[in-house]
């Protein structure tokens, strides 16, 4: 993981005997260094000691500080649209956290997350305009009409976009009507406007998903041999389409919001009981066991989606 870190372009300095040091993958074995230290840290507090959650939640936050610190270095230093993208993600996600970590302002958090998985859907639908993308001829007619049918396919993607943005706000207003008349409890409109932000941010986590893991079967069965044709055999043609697909490491993205998701199956799980009648101490048990488990996939999963992006 650190090699795959390490492509960001950094200085190396030399010494007397000739050992050229790189500085970048200096500071990104340090990143993932302080990234374990936190993470034993807390799962230390939330799991044997118990009674210090202002000082888990602090360890815990610091670590997702330092995933926006490391998605925008990287965003700086690749310099393209993908790791800028998935840069802000991150840090809404960070914003997300302040407020449930340290003001418990649902409504604020979740609307943030919400933000979060819109720039992933287009982290996703630039994913998929670059695999679908021939490569461009460097000059001639032929090179206009490769850079018309390209700027097509990705207008075809946008309207796309635009159309699954749509839908969510109609899923949500229809699931939100339907909870408000059935019987989930509604005190005030607040109440309502969280369900409702719930209700968008889970169909664009599930649609983001199914994206990501559908993009991702795609390009593994793509290979260079495959991108050239007797149209485009230009070397610096297949390489400029090449240097684009390369933006996102799609396998490890996909993982990230994978594993992501089970953070939020085990917040589900531990605000169950709210909702639900349970009396069985053994589940109840279980139940609480969750709380601990959400950040022992959160972090990890935040961690796999800051370092994705690539040149």
């Amino acid at each position: 993981m650190i090699i795959m870190l390490s492509e960001v372009p950094m200085k190396k300095q030399t010494n007397a005997t000739g050992y050229r040091f790189d500085i970048g993958k200096a500071a990104l074995s340090a990143f993932f260094v302080a990234e374990i230290v936190l993470y034993i840290c807390f799962l230390r507090i939330d799991i044997f000691l118990g009674g210090s959650y202002e000082l888990s939640a602090k360890l815990k936050y610091a670590g997702i500080l330092l995933c926006v610190l490391c998605a925008v270095i990287r965003a700086c230093r690749l310099r393209n649209r993908t790791a800028y993208l998935v840069a802000a993600a991150i840090l809404f996600t960070a914003v997300s956290d302040y407020f449930l970590l340290f003001d418990d302002e649902y409504l604020p958090g979740v609307l943030s997350f919400c933000v979060t998985q819109t720039l992933y859907l287009i982290v996703i639908l630039r994913g998929f305009m670059f695999n679908d993308n021939n490569p461009v001829s460097v000059s001639g007619v032929d090179g206009r009409e490769d850079l018309e049918r390209n700027l097509r396919g990705c207008g075809r993607y946008r309207k796309f976009g635009v159309i699954l943005f749509t839908v969510g706000l109609i899923v949500t207003a229809a699931v939100s009507a339907i909870l408000a008349n059935g019987s989930v409890r509604i005190d005030s409109v607040s109440d309502m406007a969280l369900i409702a932000a719930a209700v968008f941010y889970a169909y664009s986590f599930i649609r983001n998903i199914v994206m990501s893991v559908i993009l991702c079967a795609r390009q593994s069965k793509i290979r260079p041999a495959d991108r050239k044709n007797g149209e485009h055999e230009s070397a610096e043609a297949v390489m400029c389409a090449d240097a684009e697909k390369r933006e996102l490491r799609v396998a490890l993205f996909t993982v990230g919001l994978i594993v992501f998701a089970l953070c939020d199956i085990n917040v589900l799980l531990y605000n169950l009981p709210d909702y639900i009648d349970i009396r069985s101490h053994f589940i109840l048990s279980l139940l609480d066991f969750a709380g601990n488990a959400m950040w022992a996939f959160y972090l990890p999963s935040q961690v796999m989606i800051a370092v994705s992006p690539k040149r």
